[in-house]
């Protein structure tokens, strides 16, 4: 029978991925949530076909599709730490590349490349920030 601290961690390798990919849903629903707020100060007169053609939700939107983004990013990248159990800096790593991977794959899709600047450098500080306090410890 395995001992206490060994089925801890076999629980904690197995939460990481859904961990990770949770933080990234619950980040684009809260851009996707902030974005339907804003809807809601549009005037009638600008609500065509359920959508707002009001000229500030043009801005509303890309400032939601610049900022969500980085935010996830760098929250997945500590989520993924702070779960892995073992190996917390190349877990950290992998989840970076992962990311930028498919942030590479999105700016190519739709051409927001201030998107993915913006989140590759709040995904580098984090990734910094996990290999400083890891170093610390040892």
């Amino acid at each position: 029978m395995p001992s206490q601290g060994a089925t801890t961690t076999l629980i904690r390798w197995v939460l990481l991925v859904p961990a990770v990919l949770f933080t990234f849903y619950f980040w684009l629903a809260t851009a996707v949530g902030s974005y339907l707020i804003a809807e809601q100060f549009c005037p009638e007169e600008l609500f065509i076909s359920e959508s707002c053609y009001a000229s500030y939700m043009f801005e509303i939107k890309e400032a939601l599709l610049l900022i969500f983004p980085a935010i996830a990013a760098g929250c997945m990248i500590l989520v993924a730490a702070r779960v892995a159990p073992d190996y917390k800096i190349r877990v950290a790593l992998t989840t970076f590349l992962f990311g930028s991977i498919f942030a590479l794959y999105q700016a190519f899709s739709a051409g927001y490349w201030a998107t993915l600047a913006l989140t590759e450098i709040v995904a580098l500080l984090a990734l910094i920030r996990i290999y400083r306090k890891h170093r610390q410890k040892t």
